[in-house]
């Protein structure tokens, strides 16, 4: 059967209504049927576990726009090696989808949708072990790497060198995922900053995050010496090499990791193109790279930097949000936009420089495939605002109101930690599955009479 989109869209925000229900349902039966599977997951880490669902209804309500999907279902693909998942697996994770988008998309869950979900999961998953097949034939699932320096910026910025042990390619502005010894199992992305270098070392800008293992090890646990896992390379944010056209970048806090790689890969090919970048943080402290950025700018004419800070009203530069400072700098229809940072900062730039007439192919940036559905007419006309007033004189920047970024329901994004079902020595379901799984069964159904007309 052919994959309906309209279906699928759907029930999928029946489901989504749902929040936090929908992960913990999905994980009790998933491992309730198959524990040998929890030992993929870190427990007690929502966040690593909630990404695996988001990602399949990422995947599975794009799968319209095959063409655009195939690089990051193989990326996925690849990406999966290093957690060693069989083509079983996905199996057991398609299946326990498919019971838990039944369960909560109630009586809209007909064949219709079953099939149509189906399909697209089915068309995903073969496209990502195909690429897992194809990458194991010689490419590394990780590979080790050594701490080779390490500098904070700030209390909570740390810049770090490492050597990886076997040679790792990879294109300017791509990312990794990486493990650290302290927090085995979880994996987070970070951009390269660097071109490729003689002496093969990656050099990488982490910023701590609340509740962020990960970034807490990278910053302020490892040391000279220290030993962490890279994934494979992955991502798109990468130059155009083919297109003549002048270059702006809008960086966002460690944003800037990939644009910085971008740049000294224009410098590594020779090209004299214009380049704008304009380095966004909230305070003049948290512009960590601005002396080893603003060396590069006195060295090449033809690169121009314009730091911008948020949250200083006494800074004496450009001031506001880094895309609404940019988009209203001058017009850019005739540039090429590479744009990293923060979720909504990037989503907000994207939308502001769309208003002023940038053409969409010629807007690059790194973030969800669903960006592509935030279209132009999801935002709202708003009034002037204090927003982006710079000095030197507000009249350098144009008077265009900035954007608001499209909201996700927040009962979609701070979806529950699912519970710890126990793996037992003989690979038994965990006993206490069945009866969860009925108890939320049980509190859905109860809920959803509560919405049900009283019959007369």
């Amino acid at each position: 059967m052919s994959v309906d989109q309209k279906l699928i869209r759907d029930s999928f925000a029946l489901v989504s209504a749902h929040g936090g229900d929908v992960v913990e349902y999905f994980y009790t039966r998933l491992f309730g049927q198959h524990p040998e599977l929890r030992a993929m997951f870190p427990i007690g880490t929502a966040g690593q576990q909630d990404r695996l669902l988001k990602a399949l209804a990422l995947v599975v309500t794009n799968i319209d726009d095959f063409d655009e999907l195939i690089p990051t279902l193989r990326q996925l693909g690849q990406d999966h090696r290093k957690f060693d998942v069989k083509p079983e697996h996905y199996d057991a994770v398609g299946a326990s989808l498919l019971a838990t988008l039944e369960l909560f998309a109630g009586e809209s869950w007909t064949p219709r949708v079953a099939a149509s979900w189906a399909a697209a999961y089915g068309v995903a998953a073969q496209t990502m072990l195909a690429a897992a097949e194809a990458g194991a034939d010689g490419t590394p699932a990780w590979w080790d790497a050594d701490v080779v320096s390490h500098e904070r910026r700030g209390w909570d910025i740390a810049v770090l060198n490492v050597k990886p042990r076997r040679r790792y390619s990879f294109v300017p502005g791509q990312y990794v995922t990486i493990e650290t010894m302290e927090w085995p199992k979880q994996w987070r992305r970070y951009s390269i900053a660097n071109s490729p270098r003689p002496d093969g070392t990656l050099e990488f800008h982490v910023r701590q995050v609340e509740s962020g293992q990960v970034s807490w090890a990278l910053v302020d646990a490892i040391r000279v010496g220290s030993v962490i896992k890279l994934g494979p390379p992955a991502g798109r944010l990468v130059l155009d090499e083919i297109s003549p056209r002048a270059i702006v970048m809008i960086a966002g806090g460690t944003g800037l990791a990939p644009l910085k790689a971008i740049l000294q890969h224009l410098i590594d090919r020779g090209e004299t193109r214009a380049v704008q970048l304009f380095m966004g943080a909230r305070t003049e402290a948290e512009l960590y790279d601005l002396p080893a950025i603003g060396a590069l700018a006195k060295q090449f004419w033809w690169l121009t930097v314009t730091p911008v800070v948020s949250s200083d009203p006494s800074y004496p530069g450009y001031r506001g949000q880094v895309g609404d400072v940019a988009a209203g700098y001058a017009p850019w229809l005739d540039r090429d936009i590479y744009i990293c940072g923060p979720v909504p900062m990037v989503v907000s730039a994207r939308q502001r420089l769309l208003r002023t007439g940038v053409q969409p192919a010629r807007i690059h940036h790194e973030i969800g495939l669903d960006l592509g559905s935030f279209e132009l007419a999801a935002v709202p006309p708003s009034g002037p605002t204090a927003d982006a007033q710079p000095y030197p004189p507000a009249a350098s920047v144009l008077p265009i109101p900035p954007a608001v970024a499209p909201q996700v329901p927040d009962q979609w994004l701070e979806m529950q930690s699912p519970p710890t079902a126990a793996t037992h020595v003989n690979g038994d379901a965990d006993p206490r599955a069945a009866s969860r799984l009925e108890e939320l069964r049980a509190q859905i159904e109860y809920r959803r009479s509560l919405r049900r007309p009283l019959r007369r």
